[in-house]
């Protein structure tokens, strides 16, 4: 039976499916996925081309996403989730700057409203 052709084509999908399952993850900038996230609250007065999903951007580098955005007293409340290891101090500003992908929000000053575990 362990040397049947359906044994070793099934094990052959297994090995593939968690391939492609260790890739998804290794690709995949949404810290709450795996792993401790911070979570942010930002009021900007325009969110205009700011997708849910989008990444969030520090020096360049993708540390989180826009969880989601919010209409608040006239202004944006954008709802951002950042990685446990990177380090936002509470003088940190947020800023939307264009950028070649629609809605990647850029850390550069910020305030942490709590953290998830």
């Amino acid at each position: 039976m362990m040397g049947s052709v359906e044994f070793k084509v099934g094990l052959f999908v297994l090995v593939c499916l968690g391939v492609i399952a260790a890739m998804s993850f290794q690709v995949n900038n949404d810290p709450t996925i795996a792993g401790k996230s911070h979570h942010y609250e930002v009021l900007i007065p325009n969110a205009s081309g700011l997708v849910k999903d989008a990444s969030v951007k520090m020096a360049g580098i993708p540390v989180g996403v826009i969880r989601d955005i919010r209409l608040q007293d006239g202004k944006a409340r954008v709802i951002l989730f950042v990685k446990g290891d990177v380090k936002v101090t509470k003088n940190a500003s947020a800023e939307l700057k264009p950028f070649p992908t629609a809605g990647v929000f850029l850390i550069s000053k910020i305030r942490e409203v709590s953290t998830r575990l």
